[in-house]
């Protein structure tokens, strides 16, 4: 935990000496936003600057765009500076700096939680603003299907910089006073526990507020009605939450369909062509994507993830993908793994993009691992492999979650399911099994993307897509034990050919006891960063139907 403080300023130049007097026992680094103020306050910032005894680092806006701006801008450079937490202080003397520390005690104990101020009026709160704050109080209550915010118009408050950079990279927040208010509900909706803390707040005399009864008043009325209707929204996700029902682990998450189906869209394949499977896949992905809200949010939430790292990438706006395309890509993928197997497509739809790394493959004296992902289709190359070069590729995979599939894939045909390794019992005696097959040039196959099913927590963070997510440690570390070549492989559909991309990790892959961790964290990231790549030029090709970025505790 790194914390700072942010203070937003605009003609607070009078009260400032004394904000960051009361600061200097905490030894925070402090960034002081002046946002657009006039030039008395600018004087004074000016002159605190040269002389305080407290140092800090003034944020210049050109303009004022109003204390959520301001904030956000705070925000904004701390997370570039390496800070985990930001405390906000607001400039005009209110907050009781001397219940910091008590805030602090708080966000070391709840590191993940937003931490806020619960105001505590003494007779110099005017009537108006403390009726004010009960209105609000209430709607917030609405908007949460919760008391767990008894107060979110404080701005006495420590953040959690991850979550709230989270946000704020994914949506637009309210630029003034509505800020404090916009910002904890949408915290909530996101999952992050808001803990409050009571402190005393005073209103000084001749104090300075900024507050426009009218417009602001306006603003927050609208903004409240944005909640609203978006509270109903996610009125299924609120409740199940506060019926104790989490989002649940990938492996808790059941396999839906049955083979039937499969059956009558495979023989529609083979007896009429592809352009009538399409049709006839639409009405059957157009059930699953209208059935299946999880997985419906898990894929807007990547696809929106995919453009903003597309965006920032090219500096300019990107086209919006589909959801829908996605479960349809989908469709045709397990169309094209069956198709693979049963030798319907032949070798030419096969296109390796390091046809000089396959080659040292195919003639390598003993086996090896590669480890792929749920991006693109790893039985195309698995199948083609099998039945045209002898290349013997064992899959371990979770098969609890494909029983169905790989019932049908069997019928088939039976090659399909000849190597396959359950995940499930995985233990010793398969780590042994393995190592016999990679003497005898055969190969296993793994994906790096999803975290164990035993061990959610053992994990390396990484920054996916612009954001931390959890890539699980097994595979490395059994890629290691494996004491064989081990390649990074995506097999991916362009131009109703599938490209193979491979690229050599290691020899062996040495991960020495003292060096574990880093060695680890090296080889996981570079991982990330290749199927990010992948990701962003094939979007529609990653079947991970559930929230990829959720904690690794997370059930």
């Amino acid at each position: 935990m790194k914390p700072c403080v942010i203070i937003p300023v605009y003609n607070h130049g009078e009260t400032m000496e004394s904000t960051l007097e009361k600061l200097a026992g905490y030894s925070l680094h402090t960034f002081v936003v002046d946002d657009g103020s006039g030039n008395r306050t600018k004087e004074i910032l000016r002159r605190l600057d040269a002389d305080s005894d407290v140092e800090f680092e003034l944020i210049t806006l050109a303009e004022n765009q109003g204390k959520g701006a301001a904030v956000q801008a705070g925000f904004r450079r701390a997370s570039e500076q390496g800070y985990t937490h930001a405390v906000q202080v607001d400039a005009d003397g209110q907050h009781d700096l001397g219940d910091l520390g008590v805030l602090l005690d708080e966000a070391w104990k709840n590191p993940v939680a937003l931490i806020s101020g619960n105001p505590q009026f003494d007779e110099s709160a005017p009537a108006s603003r403390v009726y004010g704050r009960w209105i609000t109080t209430f709607w917030v209550w609405v908007e949460t299907l919760s008391l767990s915010i008894p107060d979110a118009m404080c701005g006495f408050r420590v953040y959690p910089l991850e979550p709230c950079m989270r946000l704020l990279d994914s949506r637009k927040i309210s630029s003034r006073m509505e800020f404090d208010i916009e910002i904890a509900v949408r915290l909530y909706w996101r999952d992050v526990p808001f803990v409050a803390v009571p402190t005393r707040v005073i209103y000084p005399d001749k104090g300075t507020s900024h507050f426009r009864v009218l417009q602001d008043n306006w603003r927050i009325t609208r903004m409240h009605t944005i909640l609203f209707f978006g509270m109903l929204l996610r009125s299924p996700v609120l409740i199940m939450r506060k019926l104790g029902v989490r989002k649940r682990h990938w492996s808790k998450l059941e396999e839906r369909g049955g083979t039937l189906g499969m059956k009558i869209l495979f023989a529609g394949y083979k007896l009429f062509g592809r352009g009538v499977f399409r049709v006839m896949l639409f009405p059957v992905m157009s059930y699953f994507f209208l059935t299946s809200a999880s997985a419906r949010r898990a894929s807007r939430q990547y696809l929106d993830r995919v453009q903003a790292t597309r965006e920032k990438v090219a500096g300019e706006p990107a086209k919006r993908l589909n959801s829908f395309r996605h479960f349809l890509q989908f469709g045709e993928s397990i169309l094209d793994k069956t198709a693979q197997w049963a030798g319907v497509r032949s070798k030419e739809n096969i296109r390796y993009i390091s046809p000089e790394i396959y080659e040292e493959i195919i003639n390598s004296e003993r086996g090896g691992v590669f480890i792929g992902s749920h991006l693109g289709n790893l039985e195309a190359l698995r199948a083609f492999g099998g039945l045209k070069q002898g290349l013997t590729v064992n899959a371990l995979v979770f098969t609890r979650h494909s029983l169905k599939f790989m019932r049908f894939l069997e019928e088939a045909n039976p090659q399909a399911v000849e190597n396959i390794i359950q995940v499930d019992t995985l233990g010793p005696e398969s780590v042994i099994r393995m190592q016999s097959k990679i003497a005898a040039r055969e190969w296993i196959a793994m994906v790096g993307d999803r975290t164990s099913v035993a061990h959610a927590g053992r994990s390396v963070t990484c920054d996916f897509l612009g954001h931390p997510a959890q890539f699980a440690e097994g595979p490395f570390i059994l890629a290691s034990l494996l004491d064989c070549p081990v390649y990074f492989l995506f097999c991916l559909k362009k131009d109703r050919k599938y490209e193979v991309y491979l690229e050599k990790l290691a020899d062996k892959l040495e991960l020495p006891r003292a060096t574990r961790k880093q060695d680890l964290e090296r080889v996981i990231r570079r991982y990330a960063a290749l199927l990010e790549e992948h990701c962003l030029a094939f979007p529609y090709q990653w079947y991970n139907f559930f929230d990829f970025w959720q904690e690794p505790h997370t059930e």
